[in-house]
């Protein structure tokens, strides 16, 4: 059995992850495991401060699977 992480290059972020990571100034920490990083307006304006450019800000295109 391989002991390598499977490589993930997108990831759908919650506020806590930004919050937790700010307090560490651990942001660019996503940046460095992700190509994309992906957010909501709503877990945006919940984090409460600018997002870096890196973070695309998109709306849920599918309310109701949500």
């Amino acid at each position: 059995m391989s002991s390598e992480s499977p490589t993930v290059s997108t990831v759908i972020t919650d506020a806590s992850c930004f919050i937790l990571l700010d307090k560490i100034d651990g942001l660019t920490i996503l940046e460095s495991l992700y190509s994309f990083v992906i957010t909501t307006p709503e877990i945006a304006a919940e984090y409460g401060k600018r997002l870096p450019a890196w973070v695309e800000v998109r709306a849920v295109e599918n309310r109701p699977a949500v």
